[in-house]
C-alpha cells in the first residue's frame, strides 16, 4: 500500500500506547495484506444546517510572524468548525493531495471517508463511503455532507483538484479482486457528480487539474502500483485533456528497476507536469543489500530517497532524467517520504520530511525554471523545538507568490497538534510557525488557498474516542 503503514510500525516515531492515536494508526498495518494484491497493485450553505464552530476556538484572532528579510507577516485566524458529526470515524490521510480544494467561483470543497467497518485504518477502511461538503461563502457556512459514493470495500485516501466550476475527487477502491483507482467529475460546483469511473490498477493516489483559458482542463491523476511478478511499486500517471471525460492509458513516471517507487504528488502548469514521488532504489539492508520495504512489508532499515521528473507534452511522455532531490549523508542513510508538488507558472515547490537529524523535519526546495534545475534545499523546522520532536506530512499550496504551508507536530507524550507556516515572496523566506489547532490527537492537514490569498486547513481529530474533520480558516498579508 505505497509504504505509508510506516507512520504506525516500530521502526517510525514511538507514540504513548495510552494514547488514542496508536490504535488508530497502528492500524494501518492491515493495509500491508491490501498491498500484496493491490500494489502489486444540493446543499447550499446557510441557515440550521451550517456547521458550527468549535465552542473551544474562540473568537477570530490575530498573530503574526517574521519572515527573515521579507517584513512581518500578518495572519487572521476564524474559529476552527466541526465539518462531520457522524457515530462513524471521518478520516482524510496523506499529503501527496489535498482533501480540501476552492474552486473558480469561491467556493470551499471538502472531500473525507466515512470508515463503516472494522479493519481499518488512517484514510482508509475496509468498508466505507466517501463524502463532501462544500462552502459557497468563501468557508463561512458549510451546508451538511452528502454522500459521494455508495458504501464500499477497501475504500481511502479521497484527493480532490479543481479547475473552473469543475471538480474532480480520485480515491481508491477494491473491485473484488484488485484495487482500482477511480475518479468522479462534477461540473456544476458540486450540485451533481458523475459516476465513478476506473482509471487503473493501483493506490494512493494524487491529483492534480489546470485550466489555462476557456478549453477544457487538463486533469493528472498519479498513482502508484505493482504491475510485475516481483510486487514492487512504480509511479503512473492518467491524463486527461477534456476535462476529465476521458483519459489516456496510464504511462510509468518512474523507472522499473526493482525497487519500489511510491506516494506520488502531481503538480502541472500548462504543458509541464511536476511528478514527485518516494523511491527505494538506494535503500539497502544491514549487510549492504538491496531492500524493497513494500515488498518487505516494512522493517527497520525503510530508507528511502525524493525523486522527481518532469513531462514537456502534459504527461503524455517523460522522456528526461529523473532527479534525486535528497541525498542522507554517506554511510548513514535515512528516510525520506511523502513529497507534496505544487507549481505557478515556472515555478515548482516541494516540501517533505527527513530523518536525517535523528528526528522528522520538515524540508523545502523550489525550481524557478519550470523543474530544469532546483535550488538548494531549505530545513524548515530543526531549530523549533528540542529533539525528538516530529514534524510530519507537510502540505503545500501556491499562489503567485504566496505559498501555505500545513503539517503536524507529535509531542513527547504521544499528542500532535497542527500547524502553518507561509511565504510571500516565492519561498525565499518563510514566517514562524502558527499553531492552528492543539489537538489533543490532530492529524493529517491539508491545505488550499484561494486567488485572495485566503488559507483554508482541513484536518481530523478525535473527540472522546470518535474522529471528526475540521476546518479551519486563515488570511495572510503583510501590513
Amino acid at each position: 500500500m505505497g509504504g505509508e503503514h510506516r507512520d504506525s510500525l516500530p521502526h517510525g516515531p514511538a507514540l504513548s500506547p495510552s494514547r488514542p492515536t496508536l490504535a488508530r494508526l497502528t492500524a494501518l498495518a492491515a493495509l500491508l495484506a491490501l498491498c500484496a494484491t493491490a500494489c502489486p497493485d444540493d446543499h447550499e450553505a446557510g441557515g440550521d444546517a451550517d456547521a458550527e464552530a468549535d465552542g473551544d476556538a474562540g473568537a477570530d484572532a490575530d498573530a503574526s510572524g517574521d519572515a527573515d528579510g521579507g517584513g512581518e507577516v500578518t495572519f487572521t485566524l476564524d474559529p476552527i468548525v466541526q465539518l462531520s458529526h457522524s457515530p462513524t470515524d471521518s478520516q482524510t490521510f496523506l499529503n501527496t493531495a489535498k482533501c480540501v480544494a476552492v474552486d473558480g467561483a469561491g467556493s470551499v470543497h471538502v472531500v473525507w471517508l466515512e470508515v463503516l467497518g472494522e479493519g481499518s485504518g488512517s484514510g482508509h477502511a475496509a468498508q466505507g463511503q466517501l463524502v463532501t461538503t462544500r462552502s459557497t461563502d468563501g468557508g463561512s457556512t458549510f451546508a451538511p455532507p452528502v454522500p459521494l459514493t455508495a458504501a464500499v470495500a477497501e475504500v481511502g485516501v479521497p484527493k480532490i483538484a479543481t479547475a473552473g466550476t469543475s471538480l474532480f475527487v480520485t480515491w481508491h477502491q477494491s473491485d473484488g479482486w484488485r484495487v482500482q483507482v477511480m475518479l468522479s467529475r462534477s461540473d456544476d460546483g458540486g450540485d451533481t457528480w458523475t459516476p465513478p469511473v476506473s482509471l487503473g490498477q493501483g493506490t494512493f493516489p494524487s491529483i492534480d487539474a489546470c485550466s489555462s483559458g476557456p478549453g477544457e482542463a487538463s486533469v493528472h491523476v498519479a498513482w502508484s502500483d505493482s504491475q510485475n511478478v516481483e510486487n514492487h511499486c512504480e509511479v503512473y500517471l492518467a491524463n486527461s485533456v477534456d476535462g476529465g471525460r476521458t483519459f489516456a492509458a496510464p504511462v510509468m513516471v518512474s523507472t522499473p528497476d526493482g525497487l519500489s517507487s511510491w506516494t506520488a504528488s502531481v503538480a502541472s502548469w500548462g504543458a509541464t507536469t511536476h511528478v514527485a514521488w518516494t523511491d527505494e532504489r538506494f535503500n539497502v539492508d544491514a549487510e549492504g543489500r538491496p531492500y524493497d520495504c513494500i515488498v518487505v512489508g516494512g522493517g527497520v532499515t525503510c530508507h528511502e530517497e525524493v525523486f522527481y521528473r518532469r513531462s514537456t507534452d502534459g504527461g503524455a511522455t517523460f522522456t528526461g532524467p529523473e532527479v534525486r532531490l535528497t541525498s542522507d549523508p554517506p554511510g548513514a542513510p535515512q528516510w525520506s517520504w511523502a513529497p507534496s508538488i505544487v507549481a505557478w507558472h515556472d515555478d515548482v515547490h516541494i516540501a517533505y520530511f527527513d530523518h536525517r537529524s535523528g528526528s522528522f523535519q520538515l524540508y523545502y526546495r523550489r525550481s524557478r525554471d519550470a523543474g530544469a534545475t532546483w535550488e538548494t534545499e531549505e530545513d524548515l523546522t530543526s531549530g523549533l523545538a528540542p529533539q525528538p520532536y516530529h514534524w510530519w506530512r507537510p502540505s503545500l499550496a501556491a499562489v503567485a507568490d504566496q505559498l501555505q504551508l500545513t503539517f503536524w507536530e507529535v509531542d513527547l507524550d504521544g499528542g500532535s497538534s497542527i500547524w502553518t507556516m507561509s511565504s510571500l515572496d516565492t519561498g525565499a523566506t518563510w514566517s514562524s510557525p502558527l499553531l492552528l489547532s492543539e489537538g489533543p490527537t490532530a492529524l493529517q492537514p491539508a491545505v488550499a488557498l484561494s486567488p485572495t490569498g485566503t488559507a483554508h486547513f482541513v484536518w481530523y481529530d478525535d473527540l472522546g474516542g470518535n474522529d471528526e474533520m475540521f476546518y479551519r480558516r486563515l488570511a495572510a498579508g503583510r501590513p
